[in-house]
């Protein structure tokens, strides 16, 4: 094991066959054509190190070794910076003292080398998007070959864990030891600090007699880094405008959980961000479920806030001019929705996933509506004394005390993908059945129409279709076709009505048959035929059509019904009401002529009719 410089150090060792591997090389084009790399083995973490808190947007120096494989992801990532490189790190160092150097760029391994001097560390490994690092030897050399099988080693679990774990603690104690040796050159003597924290469930609340909350803890781990004396204020019982006005008149020194607004920055140092929060509309479950879309449809109902609280800005920048209702404190807000005082509040998604995490917490957020701002928690510290280095302070610590732990150990959300699926299929099921609603309507509506407009029995159009297609009367050469059956009445009085229903439904069917043209019922035993046949055509309907057998069935026999017509041919245009008068007219006057014959029959008859026999028909023999 050869322990090297640099990474162009270690690549120059293996060009000259001093060492066969050299690992956690980062590829970039400074290395040369000469190396291969094996697949990616770990990463590489890189730290930017400087004299006081680093504002990656302004124009600075970085410093770098010479042909450093950094350079080009720097360039890259930051155009606007200037990198300067250096062969030997203690040059870099001079400069950076000096003011020659803004920033200066190193692994992990050298951060421990700096850890006593009064400097800023920071890791870049996502700002300058760095890949892993990977094991190289020599193209075409015995070494080349065996890069696959120290890949293969490196990539299995265990030695994974290991070898991460192992590169976090070293960089983890050497962060420690540079925050402790800043923090006793800058505060020699214990520094005291009183903190108010709001009683917001889970950032600060009490339970079973006991102080809780994701900031209590993460401020506590804080200050014991520093080996600070931080006394938490009592305001359980206080309001948050109350906690707040402390704080900006300098009672208290530390405020939190306190969103960085600008408005805010005038009386107050920030830590770095602790948590991005979003922040939801929600109100009572049931409440005007899929509603409402957008914030500002929300400007009849009743909505809340906590005084001096984000959401009360938030409420009036998208409702400007809409009354609100101010609650001392976030639990008065809660329990003002649940009864019914306000309809909609404003949270953050911790303390919103804190509360549903209670089932017995009846509230939601508005599904159709999203997250409506996204805001940066973080601890306030007022502008008086060196509170600007101890802030910088703390936002050093805070990246030490792994934040993200505490904040999952308190924030449980739920399943946002259940809900928002559950949501999805019943509004997906609501629009079904909206559907098939409408569908079925339109079925009925159909439905009714056509029953409206069809007679029930014989299936043909009845009267007020005949009504409504003929409504600008009939036009040139239309024929009116008007059928009465003959004696309809004696046949179901002497024959029964099942016999006359019969009758009239053999007849439509023959209609239907025979005729080529509108057809309805419009009667008891009247039909109107409407069309334009042919003479031929007319005078084979008419044959087709005055008479036809009836089935008896209890009789085993069939009776010869006869009936009458009148046709009418328009001439010129005619109203359809005068048609079916011509029509009608001349059908009566066909019908007195045939029931003349009967009876002029009748009477010259001295033999009884047989039993089957009708008075206006002929008896005939059942054929089977």
């Amino acid at each position: 094991m050869v322990e090297v410089e640099s990474q162009r150090h270690g690549i120059n060792l293996l060009e000259v066959g001093r060492v066969d591997f050299v690992a956690n090389v980062v590829s970039s084009e400074v290395n040369g054509d000469k190396i291969i790399y094996s697949s990616p083995t770990n990463l590489e973490p890189v730290f930017a190190v400087s004299r006081k808190p680093i504002d990656w947007h302004k124009k600075l120096r970085v410093g770098l070794l010479t042909s450093s494989p950094y350079k080009n992801y720097l360039t890259e990532a930051l155009p606007e910076v200037t990198p300067v490189e250096f062969t030997t790190k203690s040059e870099v160092f001079t400069q950076l003292y000096q003011g020659g150097l803004d920033v200066f760029l190193m692994t992990y391994r050298d951060i421990s080398r700096v850890a006593k001097y009064d400097v800023y560390i920071e890791p870049v490994d996502s700002l300058l998007k760095l890949p892993p690092a990977s094991v190289v030897a020599l193209k075409n050399s015995r070494a080349e070959f065996l890069l696959s099988d120290i890949a293969t080693v490196a990539e299995k679990t265990k030695n994974a864990h290991t070898i991460y774990d192992t590169i976090q603690d070293v960089i983890l104690s050497a962060r420690l030891e540079a925050l402790e040796y800043k923090a006793n050159r800058l505060f020699p003597l214990s520094y005291n600090l009183k903190i108010a924290l709001e009683n917001r469930k889970p950032f600060s609340f009490f339970e079973s007699g006991a102080h809780k909350g994701i900031m209590l803890e993460v401020i506590a781990k804080a200050c014991h880094l520093l080996k600070f004396h931080c006394t938490v204020a009592d305001t359980k019982n206080m309001t948050w405008e109350d906690i707040e006005s402390q704080f900006i008149q300098g009672e208290v020194d530390v405020i939190a959980p306190y969103v960085a607004s600008q408005p805010r920055k005038q009386h107050t140092y920030f830590s770095d961000v602790v948590h991005e929060a979003e922040i939801y509309v929600v109100k009572r479950v049931g409440y005007k479920d899929h509603y409402y879309h957008s914030v500002s449809e929300l400007f009849l109902e009743k909505l809340g806030a906590v005084k001096a609280d984000y959401s009360e800005y938030l409420w009036n920048r998208y409702l400007p001019n809409k009354a609100v209702t101010f609650f001392g404190t976030q639990e008065a807000l809660i329990q003002a929705l649940l009864k019914g005082q306000v309809d909609y509040i404003m949270l953050d998604s911790v303390s919103l996933n804190a509360m549903l995490a209670d089932e017995l917490l009846p509230i939601r957020p508005e599904m159709n509506i999203p997250s409506v701002h996204s805001v940066p928690v973080a601890v306030g510290f007022s502008k008086r004394d060196r509170h600007e280095e101890v802030a910088a302070l703390f936002s050093e610590a805070f990246e030490l005390v792994s934040i993200e732990k505490v904040i999952n150990a308190y924030d449980s959300p739920p399943d946002w993908q259940k809900i928002w699926l559950s949501h999805n299929r019943i509004s997906t099921l609501i629009y079904i059945i909206a559907l098939l609603i409408i569908i079925m309507a339109c079925v009925v509506a159909v439905l009714l129409h056509k029953t409206s407009r069809t007679d029930a029995l014989t299936g043909l159009k009845n009267l007020r279709s005949l009504e409504r297609s003929y409504a600008k009367g009939l036009k040139v050469g239309e024929t009116v076709l008007y059928l009465d059956v003959n004696r309809f009445k004696q046949i179901n009085d002497k024959l029964g009505h099942k016999v006359g229903d019969s009758l009239l439904v053999l007849l439509g069917k023959r209609i239907k048959k025979y005729w080529n043209g509108d057809a309805y019922r419009v009667g008891g035993d009247e039909f109107v035929l409407i069309g334009t046949p042919t003479n031929a055509q007319l005078r084979d309907s008419r044959a087709l059509l005055g008479e036809f057998l009836v089935p008896l069935e209890r009789e085993k026999s069939s009776i010869l019904v006869s009936v009458a017509m009148g046709v009418f041919r328009a001439s010129k245009p005619i109203e359809l009401e005068e048609a079916l008068a011509k029509a009608d007219a001349l059908c009566t006057k066909t019908k007195l002529k045939i029931m003349s014959v009967q009876r002029e029959l009748q009477s010259r008859s001295n033999a009884r009719p047989p039993k089957s026999y009708s008075d206006r028909a002929y008896t005939l023999g059942y054929l089977p």
